[in-house]
């Protein structure tokens, strides 16, 4: 059975050995919490906030990522591409992406503000209108 969350605030949390199999997430924010290594496969997230985490390592293969905001992450080897591609809406600020991969994703209007790029796997995306800045 699936457990919905919607509006909710996670703060200082660390998800890192917490089971969170069958969990969606809906309108939630995450601030100050550890993901270092979950792996969120199959999960589905709308319209939430990831701000000052650490999602290093995160596994996101088949997981719905809908109008998500990474702001102040540490997001190091990251494989984008493993997401559905269905709706995926993600945008990042002053976020650490090194060593991950998008490739062949769909980025049209994906904003990457004041974030370190380092070893990023573009080929094949669509960057058209995409904000890359600083």
């Amino acid at each position: 059975m699936t457990k919905i969350h919607i509006d909710k605030f996670f703060r200082n949390k660390d998800f890192e050995k917490l089971n969170l199999r069958d969990h969606e997430f809906e309108n939630c924010n995450f601030n100050g919490c550890n993901f270092q290594n979950k792996n969120l496969s199959h999960m589905n997230f709308t319209d939430t906030i990831f701000e000052d985490c650490n999602l290093t390592l995160v596994k996101f293969d088949s997981s719905d990522l809908k109008n998500i905001s990474f702001k102040s992450c540490k997001m190091i080897g990251i494989d984008f591409s493993k997401c559905s591609r269905l709706l995926f809406s993600v945008s990042f600020e002053k976020c650490i992406l090194n060593n991950s991969s998008f490739v062949k994703l769909d980025l049209k209007n994906t904003s990457f503000v004041n974030c370190e790029i380092e070893d990023v796997n573009f080929i094949e995306c669509n960057l058209r209108d995409c904000k890359i800045i600083n």
